[in-house]
């Protein structure tokens, strides 16, 4: 579109091996995975063992938990900038409340990478919640009679009936925040740009700026194809451990 183009054959994909950065940029991306995906998936299903009793309210509470996976991205992103704000932030106060200090939630490494974490937990934890408890739904309930008849404990139904009657509803909820969580943009970009420094520089923020502000296109389609296999691969070994077991 701008000019003459130079067919450079695999050198970007090459490239990037050696690149300090996307290496970073990679393992963070990882990193966050490894630790989103399995605290999302937990507080689903807390969230969804608590809402499918009969308490009372319990339509009001669940159309509550439900809101942040309706919510529009850039709302989140701004709201949880403000939550952050380091003078007049909500977080921060309540820290003050309680006797502590305040903290550069946006401005400090780890704190950084957490305050992504926590805004990424809140919006996304309803979606696991919501397809969990359509799971619980269509569990028949005799197989609860049955176990409490043997003495089965809430635990023991759990782990030998719950869980695996829910197999396929956890690989589905797995695979999709898996792939969505390696597709981190919007929560970075409205709260830290990927800083400070390169705290939260997630492989799509990554991707983003070599691409749309160095405008080195070949480099961030060569990225965006080494995202793609690593997807595919942990998607494939997903579906393999789900079918063997």
């Amino acid at each position: 579109m701008y000019g003459r183009s130079q067919f450079v054959g695999l050198s970007n994909f090459i490239g990037l091996l050696f690149d300090d950065r996307f290496i970073t940029s990679m393992g963070l991306t990882c990193l966050f995975v490894a630790v989103a995906v399995p605290a999302e998936f937990l507080l689903g299903l807390g969230f969804a063992l608590t809402l499918h009793k009969e308490i009372p309210g319990g339509r009001t509470i669940r159309s509550m938990v439900l809101l942040p996976y309706v919510a529009v991205p850039v709302v989140i992103g701004l709201t949880w900038r403000i939550l952050f704000n380091y003078q007049a932030g909500l977080v921060n106060y309540l820290l003050y409340l309680i006797g502590l200090p305040k903290l550069l939630w946006l401005s400090t490494p780890h704190l950084a990478f957490l305050s992504v974490l926590i805004a990424d937990l809140w919006r996304w934890s309803p979606f696991a919640t919501l397809m969990i408890l359509a799971g619980l739904r269509a569990i028949p309930v005799d197989l609860f009679e049955a176990a409490e008849v043997d003495g089965a404990t809430s635990v023991q139904k759990l782990i030998w009936i719950t869980l695996p009657m829910l197999k396929p509803i956890i690989l589905v909820v797995l695979l999709l925040r898996t792939i969505g969580v390696f597709k981190i943009f919007d929560l970075v970009y409205m709260l830290t740009e990927g800083g400070p420094g390169n705290a939260t520089d997630f492989i799509s923020f990554y991707i983003f700026k070599v691409g749309f502000r160095i405008w080195n296109l070949g480099e961030a389609a060569a990225a965006s194809y080494y995202l793609l296999l690593i997807i595919l691969g942990i998607t494939f070994i997903l579906m393999r451990q789900f079918r063997t077991t």
